[in-house]
């Protein structure tokens, strides 16, 4: 139950950090204190470069406008480029009989960047986003998750694998499915409420997320549950005889997870709309420095937060095929995150080069992911308890690779010592040894055996067999 309390506990520091109203009919026109940031970019449009981030209630002088979209400012460093005019809002600074092109000052407005949700008065989704930013709503989302948190920790009970209970003796899955219809009904009813009154990447996604998650906890655990309770247990080994719970619980928690990882996906995407990440140093040891601590924050990110905390107890229930593309879907929010720190940190060759560290950093990144995993995650029940019981030794194998190379042509025994050489080429044999061995790892909780194939490649011989070149000479 530690993957419950972690989003219960989340769940309640995100909502109780947010601003919210109370219940009167006139807090419905106040918007919730978002945290992100406005671009001052260097021209009047998104096709333009970032110059940074500009913060709630900073102060810009305006310069002059582009049309109506756009504005030219210059902020309190000195610093000059052009914002959107619906993230603008006038202060008291203005003097009279100043306009928006002379000179007044305006500051980023705290709530021009959590887009304004669609609220329809009278529709029922929208009312019930509506009341869920009110205290009342606050209480009712905790009290919803502890009603949750209940019922699976009472179906844990009746839903397990029980090494020496016989088939007879399991609990009825009537129940469980039950739960299950419900708590998928009311978060569908969550997701078709949200992206009703939603109008693109804001702040309020943390908390939506939060929102679908209280009440998808059981149709996103329960149908686990019912899969590892049909599972072969000592009474039926001999025979094999499993129940029919085993097949259709894995394929009803498959599409449980389906509907909660797609409103989820867009809301990690998007976020990264709002996060910029950026440095002044465009040279050669400022680009190995920033790339050296990307790698270590994300590798740290990805090896320990994402693999020992998310999927180990969030993402326990989900299988394997799912955890893939979950897993591909992380890695996808840091390609966005370290493309966009490449773009605005680094020109030219740096540039180029930053880019292809940063897909050698997912490579690492990705393939720490995937290494601890499938050492340490059952397939079976999906525990972290995975051991190491040995090696075999699957023997080696010769691979012979060739490859025409430019020669040198030092190499070369001319017919002429004045003659022009072109079009050297050498062609290489490579022999390589491939070795192969595989792993063996065993879970102490359903006692289910995996094995993992591992290679590897050495080089161990290299030689020149031919040599084609053309010699030109002129009298």
């Amino acid at each position: 139950m530690k993957q419950y309390l972690i989003i219960y506990l989340t769940l309640v520091l995100c909502l109780w950090g947010c601003e919210r109203h109370d219940s009167s009919d006139d807090a419905y026109v106040k918007e919730v204190t978002p945290t992100t940031i406005v671009n001052l970019r260097t021209g009047p449009g998104q096709g333009h470069g970032i110059v940074r981030g500009l913060h709630p209630g900073e102060k810009l002088v305006v310069v002059g406008s582009d049309g109506e979209e756009w504005i030219e400012v210059t902020t309190s460093g000195g610093e000059k480029g052009y914002v959107a005019s619906k993230y603008l809002e006038e202060t008291g600074y203005k003097e009279s009989g100043q306009n928006l092109s002379s000179g007044v000052y305006h500051g980023v407005d705290e709530t021009a960047y959590t887009p304004h949700l669609r609220y329809k008065d009278g529709s029922l989704m929208s009312d019930y986003v509506r009341f869920v930013f009110t205290d009342s709503g606050f209480i009712f989302i905790l009290i919803l998750f502890a009603i949750q948190y209940g019922v699976c920790f009472w179906l844990k009970k009746c839903y397990n694998f029980r090494q020496y209970m016989p088939m007879y003796e399991r609990k009825s899955a009537g129940w469980g499915i039950f739960a299950v219809i419900v708590s998928a009904a009311f978060t569908i009813f969550q997701i078709i409420s949200i992206f009703s009154v939603r109008e693109g990447a804001s702040s309020n996604d943390f908390v939506f997320s939060m929102m679908i998650l209280s009440s998808g906890l059981i149709m996103a655990t329960v149908p686990w549950r019912l899969k590892i309770s049909g599972y072969r247990n000592i009474h039926c080994m001999s025979s094999g005889a499993e129940d029919s719970r085993a097949d259709w619980g894995g394929t009803l928690g498959t599409w449980m997870w389906t509907i909660l990882i797609i409103p989820l996906a867009v809301f990690y995407i998007q976020s990264f709309r709002y996060i910029r990440i950026s440095f002044d140093d465009d040279s050669f040891f400022g680009m190995v420095w920033t790339m050296a601590m990307f790698l270590l924050f994300t590798w740290v990110f990805c090896k320990y937060f994402w693999t020992y905390v998310v999927v180990k107890y969030m993402f326990k229930s989900m299988n394997s095929v799912l955890l893939g593309i979950v897993n591909c879907i992380m890695g996808w929010g840091i390609a966005i995150l370290g493309y966009d720190m490449c773009g605005s940190s680094f020109n030219g060759i740096f540039y180029i080069i930053s880019l292809w560290l940063l897909v050698l950093i997912l490579m690492i990144d990705l393939g720490s992911v995937l290494t601890t995993v499938n050492e340490k995650r059952c397939g079976n029940c999906h525990t972290f308890e995975g051991k190491y019981t040995g090696t075999t030794d699957l023997g080696s194998s010769y691979r012979t690779e060739y490859d025409w190379k430019n020669g040198s042509d030092s190499m070369i025994n001319r017919r002429h010592e004045n003659s022009v050489i072109s079009e050297n080429r050498r062609l290489v044999r490579t022999t390589k040894r491939v070795d192969k061995w595989k792993t063996h790892h065993h879970c102490p909780n359903c006692y289910n055996d995996w094995d993992i194939d591992n290679s590897s490649e050495t080089t161990v011989a290299s030689n020149t067999v031919e040599r084609r070149w053309k010699e030109t000479y002129i009298e």
